[in-house]
């Protein structure tokens, strides 16, 4: 099935990685959009928008094409119960490793970046601080997680778009993180998931990041 983004930047991917698909988890709280994100790269609802009880808690994937497949993650945040499922559920997800059936490739880790979502228009992000350590403990690597911003149309000024006051909303996000974390992470890529604003962005941001390679062992 062709879907909205199916062929975007497709040889750039097949060029950069030596396996493909490319997987990345979509991770963030509770109601930050991840959901309808996936739905607006795939042209489509084929992601359910809405609360995920914790005793049937699943991650579900998407596969966009053969260079590209999301895995959306429930959100977090909203108990302490659930996020104690949630992050055994997580953690199971990046730890996973495989070998391929040829023997070609070895010690690949099922998934490839960690796209973490905050919320543009909050200035809370102690739930945020607290996912990205419990990641990295899980022994994922900060510099494969990409921090993305939603909603970034209800911090725009009279519906216009302010690449300046996303820039500094940005600065002031990542120095936070920072402050609270040690870790450095990218300048967040701002985009509106219900607007359908800037996903095209989101996905070069995916892209480009994806030079690095496969993550692997060793």
């Amino acid at each position: 099935m062709e879907y909205r983004y199916s062929s975007y930047r497709s040889e750039d991917l097949r060029e950069y990685l030596r396996f493909l698909p490319l997987d990345v988890a979509f991770i963030g709280p509770s109601g930050v959009g991840k959901s309808t994100t996936i739905n607006q790269i795939f042209g489509e609802n084929v992601a359910k928008v809405g609360e995920i009880e914790p005793e049937t808690i699943e991650i579900q994937q998407y596969q966009l094409n053969d260079n590209l497949r999301v895995w959306d993650t429930p959100g977090y945040g909203d108990s302490t119960d659930n996020d104690e499922v949630y992050i055994r559920a997580l953690e199971q997800l990046l730890t996973q490793r495989f070998n391929t059936k040829d023997g070609k490739f070895t010690n690949l880790y099922l998934i490839d970046f960690v796209i973490l979502f905050v919320d543009a228009s909050s200035r809370d992000l102690g739930t945020v601080n607290w996912m990205i350590q419990k990641i990295v403990d899980m022994g994922f690597p900060d510099s494969r997680i990409i921090l993305v911003a939603n909603r970034m149309d209800l911090i725009n000024q009279h519906g216009k778009t302010n690449p300046e006051k996303q820039y500094e909303r940005g600065m002031i996000v990542t120095e936070r993180i920072k402050a609270s974390t040690k870790i450095q992470l990218n300048i967040p890529v701002f985009f509106s998931a219900g607007g359908n604003e800037n996903i095209n962005l989101l996905i070069d941001e995916i892209i480009d990041r994806s030079k690095i390679g496969n993550r692997a062992e060793g």
